[in-house]
Order: C-alpha cells, then structure tokens, then sequence
C-alpha cells in the first residue's frame, strides 16, 4: 500500500506543478517540482526511501529520451552534427578537466578520480530538463535546439568519462587509449545498435498495421516496448 501511496503522492505532484507553473511562469517547472520534492522529505512516508537505478532508467528515463528523440528529425541532426559533437564532447571534456584542474588546486579531501566521477555524472543534461529550464525565456535563436540536441547525445561521454574514473580510483592509473576505444564502442556501437533496432521495429509496425488481426491491440503494446 506504501508504494502505491507513494506513486500516487509523485504523479500528484506532476499534476501540481503543471497547475502551479503557469501562475509563476519565470519559475521552470523543474524547481517547483525540486520544491515539491523538499516539501515530500518531510514526510515520515519517505523517510529511507529508496529507487532502484535500474528501475529509474529503464521505466522513466527510457520513454522520456525516446521521445525526445522523436520530435528532432535526422536532416536536423545531421544539419547541426558539428555543434553536437563540439557541445557534447568537447565542452563536456573541458568541463572534466577544468573541475580536476580546480580540484588539484585545493586542500579538498576528495581523491582526483572521485572528483573526475563527480564531474562525469553531472556534466551531461537532459533534454527534458533543458526545454524546462528555458521554457517561456527569451533565447537566443538556435541555442534551445543546440542544447536539446546536444543533451541526446552527451551520454555517451559521460558514461565513458564515469568507467573511467572508477577505474582510475580502483587501480590508480589512467590510459586514455583505452578510454578512447571505449568511447567509439559506446558511441558508435549505440548508433549502430539503435539504427539497427529502429529498422527492426518500423518493418514489424508496418506488417502489422497490414496484416494484423486487429492492429491497434498489437500496435500499441509495441509502441509501449519499443523505448524500453
């Protein structure tokens, strides 16, 4: 009963900073719901409460990235390719360096590698996060597709910056050689795999709009599956 009590509490929350927001509408949503959340903590129902990572990933992250990544058409992504790779390798990599430069430079108690890990989980954005941070600002034309499309493809490096942190703490040493094959096999490897998957699953939906007995009730649980 406490799960569903809880479940109940953070769509009610969804619903209560989508009622809120449009009163405050210099306030991005993502605080309000930060805000909300503060205020939940304070219950005993969420003292100790806990989510498991994968269930978080697979049940909430996955819909929401698909479905940011079904709103960019390709011709857009290939258009601003060059500011992707700038944005979300580039500039992720110096942000890295420039917080280990920094960490270097004070008495913290942290380890290097603990600080590069830090970096790594923090560096890349989400698409959702960035559209709600911007939402109802005046922006600069282009930079809200630049970050939200940059924001589809950070993951990669910071994934890769992550493993490689970790590994640099347990073993304490770093090879970026492997770190760049490693980041070319989650990058390509990812396109390659999800290219792969996404022809898989237009060619199944299009049998069986056709020859499905009754299409909507297969159609439907596919769409559902497919970004899990």
């Amino acid at each position: 009963m406490s799960i569903l009590l809880i479940i109940a509490l953070l769509v009610g929350a969804v619903v209560a900073a989508n009622i809120v927001q449009p009163f405050i509408k210099r306030v991005p949503e993502a605080l309000i719901l930060m805000a909300i959340g503060a205020l939940f903590s304070i219950l005993p129902i969420f003292h100790g409460f806990q989510i498991n990572s994968e269930f978080f990933l697979f049940l909430i992250i996955a819909p929401i990235m698909f479905q940011e990544g079904q709103s960019h058409p390709y011709n857009t992504i290939r258009k601003h390719a060059k500011t992707i790779i700038q944005l979300s390798v580039v500039l992720a990599l110096f942000t890295v360096v420039l917080v280990a430069l920094v960490n270097a430079n004070f008495p913290t108690k942290w380890p290097l590698a603990l600080t590069i890990a830090l970096a790594a989980i923090v560096v890349p954005t989400d698409a959702v996060a960035v559209k709600s941070m911007t939402n109802g600002l005046t922006m600069p034309k282009g930079l809200n597709q630049s970050l939200e499309l940059e924001s589809l493809f950070n993951d990669a490096t910071g994934i890769v910056l992550l493993d490689l942190a970790l590994s640099f703490f347990e073993k304490g040493s770093l090879s970026p050689i492997n770190g760049i094959g490693y980041f070319l096999f989650v990058a390509i490897g990812g396109l390659l795999v999800g290219g792969l998957l996404s022809l898989l699953v237009v060619a199944l939906r299009m049998y069986l709009n056709f020859h499905a007995t009754s299409a909507k009730a297969t159609t439907i649980p596919l769409n559902l599956l497919t970004p899990l």
